[in-house]
């Protein structure tokens, strides 16, 4: 499907040779995405978390863009372990007790905190996502403190995002360990 679209535009000279391969990834990208959102959103139907996939995705997309992360090999396994996160996230939120909502926030703050600095300290120097990434975090924190039926969205966004990057990070130590045997 794809790939007929970008033949169509190279036809009508939208597209040139060497633009096909990155249109191609672009297209799929943005498909793969919605698709992803999509199904989200069905899910949250189906288990009447709809409201709560909606605010989850808000929080949660920005600053996984910008702090990055795990990612899986494969599409299918994007799809699937990114499905099954996001499935136990909303029964989680069904099972646990309020009073533990606050060790979460701040645990997830910690988490969230830590990284940023090692994301900002890994680089050596300040990049651009590094600076919105900041003041999205300050706008999420703002929002935290004014609007606190938004309090588990940030968190849940603030912990996912946080243990997509660490263990990220401990995977590419284990892959540099690997490497010098």
């Amino acid at each position: 499907m794809i790939s007929r679209l970008i033949n169509i535009l190279e036809r009508n000279t939208v597209v040139n040779e060497d633009e096909k391969e990155i249109c191609y990834y672009a297209l799929f990208v943005i498909l793969f995405n919605l698709f992803l959102i999509s199904s989200i959103f069905v899910v949250g139907i189906i288990i009447n978390k709809f409201v709560f996939s909606v605010y989850f995705l808000l929080f949660f997309i920005p600053i996984r863009i910008l702090l990055g992360g795990f990612h899986c090999k494969t599409v299918k396994k994007c799809y699937f372990s990114f499905m099954s996160i996001v499935i136990i996230t909303f029964l989680f939120d069904e099972m646990i007790n309020l009073k533990y909502y606050e060790y979460l926030n701040i645990l997830s703050l910690l988490l969230i905190i830590y990284s940023y600095l090692n994301l900002v300290f890994a680089e050596g120097k300040i990049r651009k996502c590094c600076i919105i990434l900041f003041f999205i975090l300050i706008i999420y924190a703002i929002i935290f403190i004014y609007y606190p039926f938004l309090q588990k969205y940030i968190m849940y966004s603030f912990l996912l995002n946080s243990l997509f990057y660490i263990s990220n990070n401990i995977l590419n130590i284990l892959n540099s360990f690997k490497e010098k045997i």
